[in-house]
């Protein structure tokens, strides 16, 4: 949480006439690896819990805790871009209404 508060600390203090690259994009990175690594801290308690008391030595429960919820943030990423691909269409364009397309199609008689 603390990579966190500092990227949303670093934006607060760009100029008016800063940067993207030297004044905003830090605090978006730094802000954004810290809530990243928030967010999976919680999933990857669990597994590493489990390991420590199934004999495994700390580091390698740690590391193998966060490896998993490390790929379910993969998997996650993937399935909301599948999601985005399959469920998100592109606006009608204005030229082309449903109504105008059908009647220019029909056979006239």
């Amino acid at each position: 949480m603390a990579g966190f508060a500092l990227g949303v600390l670093l934006p607060a203090r760009v100029p008016a006439d800063g940067e993207y690259l030297s004044d905003l994009l830090p605090g978006m990175l730094v802000g954004g690896f810290g809530l990243g690594l928030a967010i999976m801290s919680t999933p990857a308690i669990t597994p590493t819990e489990d390991l420590v008391a199934g004999g495994t030595a700390q580091p390698q429960a740690l590391t193998e805790g966060f490896q998993l919820a490390l790929h379910s943030g993969v998997g996650l990423a993937v399935l909301g871009a599948l999601a985005v691909l399959l469920l998100v269409r592109s606006p009608r364009r204005a030229e082309d209404p449903v109504g105008v397309v059908a009647a220019e199609a029909a056979p006239e008689g």
